[in-house]
């Protein structure tokens, strides 16, 4: 089985999580983290995989 990014279980309940740059400066990240809302790893998966490609548009060119 794949791993999937950015996604961990805290309980029964995944949920992903990602640092993102907010800045130029060494320290210059942000945590952001939602929960899936969902105790299925497939569907975790799938939500996931979506969540991770929007946080993609926010990353700089």
């Amino acid at each position: 089985m794949a791993l999937i990014q950015h996604v961990f279980k805290r309980g029964s309940v995944y949920w992903w999580r990602r640092r993102l740059p907010i800045g130029t400066g060494r320290c210059a990240w942000v945590r952001v983290e939602l929960s899936l809302q969902t105790k299925e790893l497939e569907l975790a998966r799938l939500v996931a995989s979506e969540v991770t490609l929007a946080s993609h548009r926010l990353l700089p060119a």
